[in-house]
């Protein structure tokens, strides 16, 4: 990885976790290569301050401001639509390029990052394992991008029709009654094609559907966690999975408290290996970020959007 890619990295995770768009966002800094690493970066750099936008909507909402707030959720809605399209486009055109599947299922014995005797080893019984460490490093971005984009659908939908995903958990609700999946078992591929063809039309643009397809990739993200840490990704493998299983972890603030905690562990005994940065992350909750951006768009976003 080159010293631009490193940095564009870098500029990726520090804008999630800030809310503000980097100025590597902006035009005249993508499409400097047409490799499936750069033109992934080239949308992940783009969607980073939509969670920021999203709670900007929930900050006017607050304060009384239920038009604004569902004005700036339409806006936010039709961005994620056009991110989203763009990430499906990707991964398309990604999976001619290789031969045979990405990746793989298979039963998880023994967690590398949990306990034996946890009882949340059975949170996720089975592990992602990849081809190759490169189709890792971008499967574990591109799925990323899908958790960001549909965390904010979900946020956006509950202001313009009036939904928000529960959770069974700690409603003491059954989860058949609810309308997110996130606190069952993890969706399977036929639910999100299904979910996806729904959601081409309008009626299907449900959130049900929003929470089935974000599910599906929050849960990829924590089933390759075993993988990373067995195999080094050429040394990448905690710089590449710690942002996306920090993102997971949000997603599943509200969705699932076991799936939270399955994360969050995880997360925190990156440090068995010496990550101790993981450690620190896996205490945050997003909004605690030091220096988080929770006002108006930024002068970057108006030169992407």
């Amino acid at each position: 990885m080159n010293l631009y890619r490193r940095i564009r990295a870098v500029a990726l995770w520090d804008s999630y976790a800030s809310g503000e768009t980097s100025f590597l966002a902006k035009p005249e800094w993508r499409g400097l290569s047409d490799t499936p690493y750069d033109l992934l970066l080239d949308i992940l750099l783009r969607l980073t301050s939509l969670l920021s936008r999203a709670d900007q909507i929930e900050t006017m909402a607050t304060k009384g401001d239920e038009t604004g707030a569902a004005e700036a959720a339409q806006r936010l809605m039709w961005r994620c639509h056009s991110l989203r399209d763009e990430l499906v486009t990707w991964y398309a055109d990604f999976q001619t390029k290789e031969t045979g599947p990405l990746f793989y299922l298979e039963p998880e014995e023994q967690h590398p990052y949990l306990d034996p005797d946890s009882e949340l080893n059975g949170v996720f019984p089975d592990s992602v394992t990849f081809q190759t460490p490169y189709i890792a490093q971008l499967l574990l971005l591109y799925w990323y991008g899908e958790v960001i984009v549909h965390g904010a659908m979900s946020i956006a939908h509950r202001y313009l029709w009036g939904q928000s995903p529960t959770n069974p958990e700690s409603s003491g609700t059954t989860p058949s009654s609810t309308a997110s999946p996130s606190t069952t078992a993890s969706v399977t591929t036929e639910k999100l094609t299904e979910a996806r063809q729904q959601m081409t039309m309008l009626e299907g643009e449900t959130l049900a559907n929003i929470e089935i397809i974000g599910e599906y990739f929050a849960a990829k993200i924590c089933q390759a966690m075993a993988g990373c840490g067995r195999n080094s990704l050429q040394g990448y493998g905690f710089q590449t999975a710690m942002v996306p299983l920090w993102a997971a972890q949000q997603y599943y603030l509200d969705r699932s408290t076991r799936k939270y905690l399955w994360c969050r562990t995880v997360l925190m005994n990156f440090s068995r290996k010496g990550f101790v940065v993981a450690q620190n992350l896996g205490s945050l909750a997003l909004s605690q970020y030091p220096g988080r951006y929770v006002s108006g768009k930024s002068v970057v976003e108006e030169h992407i959007l």
